[in-house]
């Protein structure tokens, strides 16, 4: 079976609690979705998205790829990451943030 994403949306958020989880979101440099990905992996004790770099890097490190390929997946890891905080600033500047 195909392992798929799966999207959640969190109903009922007050402004206080999703005020301060875009305040911890910039304080980390992380999209509001990055946050919410980590805390749910911590909060199930699974590994963390840095636990998932790491074992990345260590994968790469082992059987190494060309610079030319690791540029590409920096700029497209940078895009989806600004594609990520951008909406997450037109949702705070939506709701008044």
């Amino acid at each position: 079976m195909k392992d798929t994403a799966l999207q959640l949306t969190i109903r009922g958020l007050d402004a206080a609690t999703k005020a301060a989880l875009v305040a911890k979101a910039k304080q980390q440099g992380v999209s509001l979705n990055r946050l919410a990905l980590n805390s749910l992996c911590q909060s199930a004790s699974l590994n963390t998205v840095n636990d998932k770099m790491e074992a990345m890097l260590e994968f790469l490190a082992k059987d190494p790829i060309s610079k030319e390929a690791i540029t590409a997946l920096n700029e497209a890891v940078a895009w989806g990451d600004k594609a990520d905080k951008e909406k997450q600033e037109k949702d705070a500047r939506d709701a008044g943030f």
